[in-house]
């Protein structure tokens, strides 16, 4: 049966797996069972409020640009990331990564989509044409089983009608994980040329979408293979941002 099927139905059996809060364990309410999470938890998952426009970055207050874009400003023309990278939305996030936990993929899909919907509220802006999720090297992708930010796109592709295309972007050599990398070595470990566009990205906006956004290497490299092939613009999507 193909990937993409088997997340779909893997997805839908989370849905009725998860009966207890996905942090605290306490059985959830009745109106609580949507999103994995009791409304305690949920409390704490606070959204991401001052952050640079184009790359997320965290701030002490809102700004247009931080000082690293303001010297090299990176090939996405703009980001959008939900929470700040840490607890407990790190523990979810990593329960889904290291242990393909599939609960998680509802809740933390679920609060990237209000976060987003609450900022076209407040900024309205013509969605993208696709979501396109950040690929693995296929030989991490085996050694690992899934795609953790394929799998968080989905839904929320569903949620915001939008055709998610994991094809139209390849990891063509792969990478050391960039876990327990410092600032210098992740952005020397992505190569400018690790990724390949196909050439349906033409004149296309796209939104490029990955779990974690930390120095922005890899959001970058991908940006800058998504407009070579002649994508019209390209956004920065994560679930959470980390400090760089």
């Amino acid at each position: 049966m193909p990937r993409p099927i088997l997340e779909k139905i893997a997805t839908l059996l989370a849905k009725w797996v998860a009966q207890d809060c996905l942090l605290c364990r306490r059985a959830l309410r009745h109106n609580e069972g949507d999103t994995g999470l009791c409304a305690a938890c949920r409390s704490q998952c606070k959204p991401l409020r001052a952050g640079c426009r184009r790359c997320a970055l965290p701030l002490a207050a809102a700004s247009d640009l931080c000082g690293d874009c303001l010297k090299n400003r990176p090939a996405f023309a703009r980001s959008h990331s939900a929470l700040p990278y840490q607890t407990p939305i790190s523990e979810l996030i990593l329960s889904l990564k290291r242990g393909k936990n599939l609960p998680p993929i509802r809740a933390l899909s679920q609060l990237f989509v209000d976060h987003l919907q609450t900022q076209w509220q407040a900024h309205p802006e013509p969605p993208p044409d696709a979501l396109v999720p950040i690929p693995l090297h296929w030989r991490r992708q085996l050694r690992r089983g899934f795609n953790q930010s394929l799998a968080l796109a989905h839904p929320i592709g569903q949620h915001l009608g939008l055709p998610v295309c994991p094809q139209w972007l390849a990891r063509t050599h792969p990478t050391r994980s960039q876990q327990g990398l410092s600032r210098r070595e992740r952005i020397a470990n992505i190569r400018a040329d690790c990724f390949q566009a196909a050439p349906a990205v033409q004149g296309k906006r796209i939104a490029l979408f990955d779990d974690v956004m930390t120095t922005g290497a890899t959001m970058n490299a991908a940006a800058k293979a998504l407009l070579a092939a002649g994508a019209s613009e390209v956004q920065a999507w994560s679930l959470a941002r980390a400090k760089g």
